[in-house]
């Protein structure tokens, strides 16, 4: 009995030693190998994703970040002309009041004239819009029952102003650049001219 149990005794001390070496050292598998480097490898990938997505929110938000307002415009009165009695031609502009240059493929929605510089609002004229040449500049014919000084009110739709917007696709490592239009804006503005 005692040499039985000498020769189980050693294979259990062995035993023991292996399992104690297992778990200091494991051997390598290739399948607990690949597992593992799949899930760094996911989250590599999560990460770039994530830094792509607040990278191009980022660009998004910055290219967006200089848009004109109504208030970036004016009218500017370019030229009065009589074309009778009481019927002058107003060529009017409008102005990008940053730059000063004639902001060009504005709609005028609205146009009125009266002597409101002379303290008689309710003394009205008629107005048309007689042409506009593509540059910026409108050209009205107004219709006045008196001479002295009248007040041209104008109001136009400005188109939305041009933004580049950039997305970047990190996993395509390619990046899409696309111009995005604004809302148009109205722009209301008022000019004095004299009629004779």
């Amino acid at each position: 009995m005692t040499d039985h149990a000498n020769i189980h005794q050693p294979d259990r001390h062995r035993l023991a030693s292996r399992t104690r070496d297992d778990r200091n050292h494991p051997a390598p598998s290739s399948e607990l190998t690949s597992r593992s480097r799949d899930t760094r490898r996911g989250r590599m990938l999560r990460a770039r994703i994530m830094a792509g997505g607040i990278a191009a929110a980022l660009m998004a938000a910055l290219s967006g970040a200089a848009v004109a307002a109504p208030q970036d415009y004016r009218f500017e009165i370019v030229q009065v002309r009589p074309a009778g009695p009481g019927a002058p031609d107003v060529s009017v502009r409008l102005v990008n009041v940053r730059d000063g240059s004639p902001m060009t493929g504005a709609i005028i929605s609205e146009s009125t004239v009266d002597m409101a510089p002379s303290g008689m609002k309710g003394t009205k004229g008629s107005v048309t819009l007689a042409d506009t040449d593509g540059s910026g500049i409108y050209h009205f014919r107004a219709r006045t029952s008196t001479s002295g000084p009248w007040a041209l009110h104008l109001a136009a739709e400005v188109p939305g102003e041009a933004r580049i917007e950039r997305t970047y696709i990190p996993t395509a490592k390619v990046t899409y650049t696309r111009t995005v239009r604004g809302q148009p804006e109205v722009v209301r503005g008022t000019v004095t001219f004299g009629a004779k």
